[in-house]
């Protein structure tokens, strides 16, 4: 009795059973996976606020919740470095499995009608009460085509099976070569334990035209990408509604016995309340769940406004004051009257022989007009500063740390942060004083990827024309990147002049030797597959700018110096490089930022951050960095992101000289490839169909190659440096299994084993000696291409990328609010610019950021085309970017690029290019409502072929369009302006309107 009533008592005292927002529907069409112990990673919707644990100290209350279980050091610290994030990702894919394959039709018919979402089958919605858009939908991508996977270039290192596949990312192969629905002995091209087929809308569709990017079939995924970039510290719904259909045409259904899990329910209590703007009810709804997104700008508003004296990181006024810690002595000569600047036509006397040889001759109209430009320079100076580094290069005892330990430490609630001084030097080119007022406008001129400071070289001169001096400066690890031979060669030039001391200043740079080869390696470690690394390099060149900026500002007139540069025996005015006792640049003057390529993607984050940036011009930028990684043509990329993700690579190659079959390792090599011969492999009994098995003998992990014809084989297992590594080889097939690839049964001997170097061997400084284990040279993700693996590896590494991705910052040119302590307020006028058929930097990503900053309007049609500009670019080809997919050709039958603003109309329209234009060009500029003045975009066209970027200006007799000076003539004056005009006029291609100064008389 005592006992009925004590448990009655407890049953009445327990908690109620949680529940959900409502019951689901009894149902047997296709159930949504969540299992949240799968390995090697949790099968769950993701991004998902479930993967995350609460932490009172994190901004959002949460931190992703990553497991620690990892079979390599480098997969083990990223593991740690994700658990550390706030949320998930803005602008990475969002990703929902199934137990049965979806009708894909569905998605074709409910989600191709100009982002209308009335009758969508999937949503994402704003559920944070107090966020702008509150209960507002996002704009989704589900496979419109706004992020295209299409490759210029399809075969990735030697051996490679998937050589002709047009991604990296989906499969293409079908490999029932029986038809018989199951994976046979033999059907396994590629070693991943899986029974392939392509990845298109129907079984026999066109591996381009019909490849879906928003479902995988292999694993049953839906996959959505934002359209635009979601809001930091936000929470959305992800809304599976009943639309939503399995093959056999009945709705999905959620895991639990609600539509929702539990855990979740208060998260989404706002969403039934924003559902009904839609016309949907909660009777509507499949299946939903809730991710919070990380805080994005959070680090750079503690870093700026510490900079200034304010807030958690107020000391890094004091720990790095404002001062210029050096100006250069430029001239050999002591007696030099300012020997702090060296006067335009000087240093073009100096430079010229530098400039034609750099540009391919002094008879090359390019180089002709380079060289006449230089007569509007008024004078040069270096000088540098101090910037705050908050990454760590070395450990305690001095030792270069790896990578993927060279991240950000920064704490913007305490303000705790670890932190060094770095050295940046600057080179300054400054108008003659009758082409600009004092201060006159600066812009800084951000450099290509592997570039340098050294870009006022080339386009120093055309601004200088406008009225606008530049500064040139290093990113992060960049710099010269000049051998001793090539040095002396420069500094002979100079020396003729009495200009040594030039060089020699200009050749201080942050580049420094990463592989043992004695020669400085510009920018080696800033695009790789370390993405935590990555992010910061990124975000870390950003904060570098803000303090040029800083210093910049602080050149205000009153402030004085530590340089008498006019010899009159008083320090001078801080900023007065020429010592007449007025300001050259900065304080009151205008500061702008462009750059192409890795310049372009700086100047967004940069002018997505920094409020006392006027003017914006990012040339050949992108935003989605994994988009970039995915597609990108550009020397260095494929070989530090791609190649780290597959590799390290085992492969056999023939030996022309001998005939001999020799084992290969190719592996990164910082950003080039890396090559190791590891000496003569017998393949006499090798036959087509047999299994080659990689050991990590460390991590105990294997994958299996198939052996192709002429015994060509490739394998590659997740390797740290210098894992022992073997390499097994089979009679025929072994039986498939997921992940690995196959599994080696216990009877099973191979006829051959290979697991110790049959030659000397040598990589980045160290050797090797013939006989001693084979080992990984360095480390590798082993990831196979076209696969699921590879997709997943993305989303994670965007999620990790996005607080240094540009497409986080475009908003706040247009869109959103950014604001400092200090009370400023970012305000950028920006034009973004993308040439045609861009495939280092893929045209994709410099239209996504156009997209982001809302430059291309996407919902409303436009008139002219009856559709919209953002559906345009989509149709005419422009996004996918390139000619390969034959979508137009010439008269002439060759595969074209359409040209879709034809700029050469301006003055006729004859460009001498035989190609298809757009009837009614783009255009899309125009002005802006949130910051006056002119925004927008345009996409030049190089030509037919597509081209990363575009030439100075190189005026031709004869010729009627020169697309240099159109270019750099309409950027001068935009920037010279403020950013309040911006027009395409026929004497901008001639440099003949009334406000541009034509050359002076003489040097």
């Amino acid at each position: 009795m005592a006992a009925g009533v004590a448990l009655t008592v407890c049953v009445a005292c327990a908690p109620p059973e949680p529940e959900g927002l409502r019951r689901s529907d009894p149902s047997t069409g296709a159930e949504v996976r969540f299992d949240i112990f799968a390995r090697p990673l949790p099968d769950i919707p993701l991004p998902n606020d479930i993967a995350t644990r609460f932490d009172p100290a994190s901004p959002t209350k949460r931190r992703i919740n990553a497991s620690m279980v990892a079979s390599s050091t480098w997969e083990t610290r990223i593991r740690e470095q994700l658990d550390q994030l706030d949320g998930w990702g803005t602008f990475a894919p969002i990703s929902v499995s199934f137990s049965k394959p979806l009708d894909v039709e569905v998605i074709y018919d409910r989600h191709r009608d100009d982002y209308d979402f009335r009758n969508d089958a999937v949503y994402v919605i704003d559920v944070t009460p107090d966020s702008p858009d509150f209960c507002q939908p996002m704009p989704l991508d589900m496979g419109e085509g706004n992020f295209p996977y299409t490759l210029e270039r399809t075969a990735y290192y030697p051996n490679d099976i998937h050589d002709s596949s047009n991604t990296l990312v989906f499969e293409e192969l079908e490999e029932d070569a029986n038809g018989n629905g199951r994976l046979d002995p033999g059907e396994d091209l590629d070693m991943d334990g899986v029974l392939d087929h392509p990845n298109t809308r129907h079984p026999d569709g066109d591996p381009v035209n019909d490849l879906m990017t928003f479902y995988e079939r292999e694993t049953n995924t839906l996959i959505l990408r934002p359209l635009m970039p979601l809001r930091e510290e936000t929470t959305y719904a992800v809304v599976l509604t009943r639309r939503l259909l399995d093959e056999s045409g009945r709705p999905v259904r959620s895991p639990f016995d609600y539509i929702n899990h539990t855990a979740q329910t208060q998260q989404l209590e706002p969403l039934p309340g924003c559902l009904g703007a839609l016309g949907l009810r909660l009777d509507d709804v499949a299946f939903t769940w809730a991710f919070t997104t990380q805080s994005i700008t959070r680090d750079f508003r503690a870093i700026r406004d510490g900079l200034y004296g304010l807030g958690s990181m107020g000391w890094l006024a004091d720990s790095y004051p404002v001062k210029l810690d050096r100006l250069f002595k430029l001239h050999d000569d002591p007696g030099a009257p300012n020997p702090y600047i060296v006067p335009g036509d000087q240093f073009l006397d100096a430079a010229a022989d530098l400039i034609a040889a750099v540009g391919g001759g002094a008879d090359d109209p390019t180089v002709k007009a380079v060289i006449d430009s230089h007569r509007f320079i008024g004078f040069h100076a270096v000088g540098q500063f101090t910037s705050p580094q908050f990454f760590p290069r070395t450990d305690a005892d001095g030792k270069p740390l790896p990578l993927s330990d060279q991240v950000w430490n920064v704490n913007p609630a305490t303000g705790e942060a670890f932190h060094r001084g770095e050295t940046v030097t600057f080179w300054l080119t400054v108008p003659r004083k009758e082409l600009a007022q004092r201060p006159t406008p600066v812009v800084i001129l951000g450099h290509g990827y592997t570039g340098n400071k050294l870009d006022p070289l080339m386009y120093g001169g055309f601004f200088a024309r406008h009225g606008v001096a530049t500064i040139g400066m290093e990113d992060v690890s960049h710099g010269i990147g000049l051998d001793d031979a090539d040095v002396q060669i420069a500094r002979a030039l100079f020396q003729q002049k009495g200009l040594t001391a030039l060089m020699d200043a200009l050749l201080h740079d942050r580049a420094f030797d990463q592989n043992g080869d004695g020669i400085s390696d510009s920018g080696a470690d800033f695009w790789t597959a370390y993405t935590f690394h990555t992010r910061d390099v990124v975000r870390q060149s950003a904060v570098d700018y803000m303090t040029l900026i800083r210093l910049l500002k602080s050149f205000d007139g009153t402030r004085t110096w530590d340089w008498d540069v006019n010899g009159d025996g008083k320090k001078d005015k801080a900023g007065d490089f020429d010592g007449d006792g007025e300001v050259d640049i900065g304080g009151t003057g205008l500061i702008s930022i462009s750059g192409g390529s890795l310049g372009g993607i700086m100047s967004v984050v940069l002018g997505g951050t920094e409020p006392q940036i006027d003017v914006a011009v990012p040339v050949s930028g992108g935003a989605g960095l994994t988009d970039i990684g995915l597609r990108s043509i550009q020397g260095g990329v494929a070989e530090a992101v791609n190649l780290r993700m597959m590799g390290p690579l085992l492969l056999d190659l023939r030996n022309a000289d001998t005939g001999a079959m020799e084992l290969w390792e190719y592996l990164p090599d910082l950003n080039d490839v890396g090559r190791v011969n590891l000496g003569e492999i017998d393949v006499s009994s090798m036959k087509e169909g047999d299994t080659v098995v990689v050991i990590n003998q460390r991590s105990g992990e294997w994958r299996c190659g198939r052996v192709q014809a002429d015994a060509l084989f490739r394998v590659a297992v997740s390797s740290d440096d210098p894992d022992p590594l073997t390499l097994e080889f089979y009679k025929g097939p072994l039986p498939p299994q997921a992940q690995t690839g196959c599994y080696v049964p216990d009877r099973a001997t191979p006829y051959l084993t290979v697991d110790t170097l049959g030659r000397d061997a040598a990589f980045q400084g160290k050797t090797y000696a013939k006989g001693s284990p084979l080992v990984a040279f360095g480390d590798g993700f082993g990831l196979r291409r076209n696969s699921p693996e590879t997709r997943r590896f993305m989303t994670i590494a965007q999620t990790i990328l996005d607080p240094g991705d540009p497409a986080n910052f475009a908003p706040f040119f247009e869109n959103r609010l950014l604001e400092y302590g200090t009370g400023e307020k970012v305000q950028t006028r920006a034009l973004v610019l993308n040439t045609v058929g861009d495939m280092n930097v893929p045209m994709s990503t410099g239209a996504a950021i156009a997209r982001a900053a809302g430059f291309i309007p996407f919902t409303e049609r436009d008139p002219r085309w009856n559709k919209t500009p953002n559906q345009v670019l989509i149709d005419t080809g422009s996004l996918e970017a390139t000619e390969r997919t034959r979508r137009y050709v010439n008269s002439s039958g060759d595969a074209v690029l359409m040209d879709v603003e034809h700029l050469a109309l301006v003055t006729g329209g004859d460009d001498g290019f035989d190609a298809p234009r757009l009837d009614r060009p783009l255009r899309l500029f125009g002005p802006s409502k949130r910051v006056g003045g002119i925004t927008g975009t345009l996409f030049p066209y190089v030509n037919p072929h597509g081209r990363h970027g575009f030439d100075p200006p190189s005026p031709e007799p004869g010729e009627t369009f020169d697309l240099g000076s159109l270019i750099m003539n309409m950027v001068g004056h935009y920037v010279n302006t403020k950013g309040r005009e911006l027009a395409v006029l026929p004497c901008e291609v001639d440099s003949s309107c009334e406000w541009i100064p034509q050359l002076p008389d003489s040097p």
